[in-house]
């Protein structure tokens, strides 16, 4: 609707605009401005794409529906019904993310969970609430990653108060290494496609290291579950990297 939280006809020539500036051959001059280009562009096509294929189904569906009831079709019938109130909360869906338009709705936010002095049931709960956070906002299509810094930190703690070895460490430094490696390497910088496994590593990571600091395995058990969690984050990142690599431009 014209003038509306989602004026189609304004994001139609936003999107003309953002295609044209991710067709420039200068775009990855500047990594942190094209990222943001092309992180709006995808989010441009998917919406405005989502809108015309729901206009399509309704236009449809008001068809198939007058059809049904001409033919007092009930099979019919039920299945356009059906069909509608599908669309219907892709609309309720589509409408929620329509009023994220605002000047400061599209940057990030910072989301911290601290266990405080509590203890190990403190621990434990704020475990359980970054798991509660992670999900509702991967629910929601929210793009969420979990602080590399506090990583690093957990890591760095462990190592120096004895809990486990000095190679607990590398369970904080592959986000830190990636990052070394995209300013000799500038095609490391494109966006990545979402990925569910990349943030249930980042999870698990998180999760492996609040185990070492309660700490909740020892010896062999701690050693193998550290192992498994770093051979988790080679192969997410490898994975990113391949990506990445073939995607080059």
């Amino acid at each position: 609707m014209r003038g509306g939280s989602f004026d189609v006809e304004s994001k139609e020539r936003e999107l003309d605009e953002l295609r044209q500036r991710a067709a420039a051959p200068d775009l990855w001059n500047d990594p942190e401005a094209a990222t943001e280009v092309t992180r709006k562009l995808a989010r441009f096509e998917r919406l405005l794409g989502q809108f015309e294929r729901l206009h399509s189904v309704i236009d449809d569906g008001e068809l198939m529906l007058e059809l049904a009831q001409d033919e007092s079709d009930t099979d019919a019938l039920a299945e356009v019904t059906s069909d509608l109130d599908a669309v219907d909360v892709e609309l309720a869906e589509l409408e929620v993310e329509s009023l994220y338009f605002g000047e400061h709705d599209d940057s990030a936010a910072i989301v911290s969970v601290h266990a405080g002095a509590g203890g190990v049931d403190a621990q434990d709960w704020a475990e359980i609430l970054l798991r509660m956070y992670l999900r509702f906002l991967e629910n929601g299509g929210f793009d969420v990653e979990v602080d590399a810094a506090f990583a690093l930190l957990l890591a760095v703690y462990a190592a120096r108060t004895g809990m486990t070895g000095p190679y607990v460490v590398l369970l904080g430094l592959p986000h830190y290494l990636f990052r070394i490696a995209g300013s000799v390497l500038p095609w490391l910088n494109q966006p990545l496609p979402e990925r569910f496994s990349r943030k249930a590593v980042c999870v698990l990571q998180i999760a492996a290291l609040i185990a070492v600091l309660v700490p909740l395995f020892h010896g062999p058990a701690l050693d193998g579950l550290i192992i498994v969690v770093v051979l988790a984050l080679l192969w997410s990142f490898g994975r990113d990297i391949r990506w990445l690599y073939r995607t080059r431009t």
